[in-house]
């Protein structure tokens, strides 16, 4: 059950795959009993499944079941520790309950750094990131800036649509804390090489064009909020274009 879950997730069945991860934990719990450690795993599983779908409290509780039989039955410098720790950091996060979701992602970066741990780079890039997209929605722009960049000395070069985000999110962080000519130079990189035309292009354009509104060239700030518009219309998306056209229409009272 647990690998057919996994496979309707990977199709986006999240509500199968959430079906078959909870069978493959009810028979894992008549076998080995419910503080088993056999059970983290279909745990851990069906909580990311629920964050997917914007369950987050009770993402939450199974993750801090998962928790506490890891600590209980299984070594502490242990990945499986640090994933734990980095869903629980997504579903503070989520909650804006920032100060949490950082202690939380702190821990999964202690174990992920320890000496006896083996992991895969893109996991502690991840974690990096998770950290400094907290640290930035807390207006702690240097900190999220540490973090970001230590995610993109550790970002693998085969997901590079991965670290055309992580650009992004670098960029936001310059131009929040007003190092606007870094921000665009951030911003023109994902441009020249993101390949889709989707809201995340959309949104870049965008900040693209907000930058330039600061610098006062109001021309330049209008061909970008454009270029985010005609992106947002073709994929529906409403609100984005309304934001779109309220910043051009700014511009124009300038």
């Amino acid at each position: 059950y647990l690998s057919l879950g996994l496979a309707y997730q990977m199709t986006s069945e999240l509500d199968r795959a959430t079906s078959n991860y909870r069978k493959a934990l009810r028979i894992k719990q008549a076998q080995f009993g419910k503080r088993s450690p056999n059970n983290i795993s279909a745990l851990v599983n069906i909580a990311s499944l629920l964050i997917e779908q914007g369950d987050i409290q009770q993402a939450q509780s199974y993750l801090q079941e998962a928790l506490a039989i890891q600590l209980d039955s299984v070594a502490y410098i242990h990945p499986q520790t640090a994933l734990i720790y980095t869903n629980l950091g997504n579903c503070y996060a989520q909650q804006n309950q920032n100060k949490e979701a950082i202690l939380q992602y702190e821990s999964a970066l202690d174990i992920y750094n320890h000496p006896l741990v083996q992991v895969d780079d893109k996991q502690v890039a991840d974690a990096f990131q998770n950290l400094g997209n907290t640290y930035l929605s807390s207006g702690d722009y240097e900190q999220a800036l540490l973090q970001f960049n230590q995610s993109l000395s550790l970002h693998p070069s085969y997901d590079s649509i991965g670290v055309l985000k992580l650009l992004n999110s670098t960029g936001l962080a310059l131009w929040y804390k007003s190092s606007t000519a870094a921000a665009i130079n951030k911003f023109e990189q994902i441009i020249a090489q993101y390949p889709y035309e989707d809201d995340f292009l959309g949104a870049v354009f965008e900040n693209l064009g907000s930058c330039l509104y600061d610098q006062e060239l109001y021309k330049g700030a209008i061909t970008f909020y454009e270029k985010a518009l005609d992106i947002y219309d073709q994929n529906s998306s409403n609100a984005a274009s309304q934001n779109a056209l309220s910043k051009i229409g700014d511009c124009y009272f300038r």
